[in-house]
């Protein structure tokens, strides 16, 4: 499978950012692969020394279930009901959680402005 990541110049707190979005083939499924600050250095392992922490932004569409469910009951879900309607496990040990991932603004922005929606 073969992944479209985009990237999105954007402005936070005066800081300049690139967000990464990422595509299934099909554009069913859409997820943050990161957020950059632009022109960071990097450190001696090759990550960005600006490591942005982005919570359940963070999380990939297919999950390990053990990690999606601590996302009940973060600033971003706090719906228990609302999570599992959204999410469905796909194995003993992943979740989908693309339905979770939809009702955050960011991906909702990004479908709505791509050029086409599947």
């Amino acid at each position: 499978m073969t992944v479209t990541v985009k990237v999105f110049g954007s402005k936070f707190d005066g800081i300049d950012l690139d967000w990464h979005m990422a595509e299934s083939p099909d554009g069913n499924r859409v997820w943050i692969e990161r957020v950059e600050v632009v022109n960071s250095e990097m450190n001696p392992y090759g990550s960005s020394k600006n490591f942005i922490d982005l919570g359940i932004f963070n999380n990939k569409p297919i999950d390990y279930t053990e990690q999606v469910s601590s996302l009940v009951g973060n600033e971003f879900m706090d719906d228990a009901d609302q999570f599992i309607a959204a999410s469905y496990p796909v194995s003993d040990i992943y979740t989908d959680i693309t339905g979770t991932l939809n009702q955050l603004l960011p991906i909702k922005e990004y479908r709505a402005n791509r050029p086409y929606n599947p």
